[in-house]
C-alpha cells in the first residue's frame, strides 16, 4: 500500500479523517451526557414555574402562573419505551416558553393537572 502511494491520495485521508472526527464527537457527546442530565431542573414556587438548563451557559426561566396559555405533555416512541415524557408550556410571549424535558410520564400528568389549576386560579392580566 505504500510502495503505491496511497498515503498521498487526499481521499484515503479523507475517508480516515471523517469517520474519526465523527467518532470522537459521539464520544464527546456520550460523556457530556450526565452533565447535561445535572444542569436541568425545575422547582414550583408559590407564584411562579422555575426552569433551569443549560450546561455551559445556564439559563433560568420564571414563569408566573398567571402567565401560562397551554401545558402540552408529548411523548414520543422512544420516551413512550423508557417510560419518560416532555412537558411543554406556552405562554402570550413566545421568549418564554419552555420545555421539561426527561421527567416520569406520572409526573408530567402530575404536573400539567396542577399548572393548569394554578393558572386558572390566577389568571393574569383578565
Amino acid at each position: 500500500m505504500v510502495s503505491l502511494g496511497w498515503w498521498n491520495w487526499p481521499w484515503l485521508w479523507l475517508a480516515i479523517a471523517v469517520p474519526a472526527a465523527y467518532a470522537v464527537g459521539v464520544v464527546i457527546s456520550v460523556a457530556l451526557v450526565p452533565r447535561r442530565a445535572r444542569a436541568r431542573g425545575y422547582s414550583e414556587r408559590d407564584d411562579d414555574l422555575l426552569i433551569r438548563h443549560g450546561a455551559m451557559w445556564h439559563k433560568v426561566n420564571a414563569i408566573p402562573y398567571g402567565r401560562l396559555q397551554t401545558v402540552e405533555v408529548s411523548v414520543g416512541p422512544l420516551e413512550r419505551r423508557f417510560g419518560l415524557a416532555k412537558v411543554e408550556l406556552h405562554t402570550a410571549s413566545s421568549s418564554t416558553d419552555a420545555k421539561i424535558e426527561g421527567i416520569t410520564a406520572e409526573e408530567a400528568a402530575r404536573l400539567r393537572h396542577e399548572l393548569t389549576e394554578r393558572g386558572d386560579n390566577r389568571l393574569a392580566g383578565l
